[in-house]
């Protein structure tokens, strides 16, 4: 929901409800703890939206939402090649 307010917010629209967004799936469990490669999943799904959105607000306000759920999650991650993984997509995103 966050994500998408201000993806709203960025494009002049009014901000979505939890009702009016359509059902997705997530990168957590049910229990709420996002496994590592669900997270990296989640972001590379998140980058190749961006990179398949033609250049403009809707692609600038999907780079926002990416990192920040980027920097949100870095420290969540003990693994160093999950920190390389998540690092390297942000470089590609930084690059869009």
């Amino acid at each position: 929901l966050g994500a998408a307010t201000l993806a709203s917010l960025l494009l002049g629209k009014s901000a979505p409800s939890a009702s009016t967004l359509p059902s997705r799936n997530r990168a957590a469990p049910a229990d709420g703890a996002a496994t590592p490669q669900s997270l990296l999943e989640d972001l590379r799904g998140r980058l190749e939206r961006a990179r398949a959105t033609p250049a403009g607000p809707r692609r600038a306000a999907l780079l926002v939402a990416l990192r920040y759920r980027i920097n949100v999650e870095r420290d969540k991650l003990a693994s160093a090649d999950d920190r390389a993984a998540i690092s390297a997509i942000e470089a590609e995103a930084l690059g869009l």
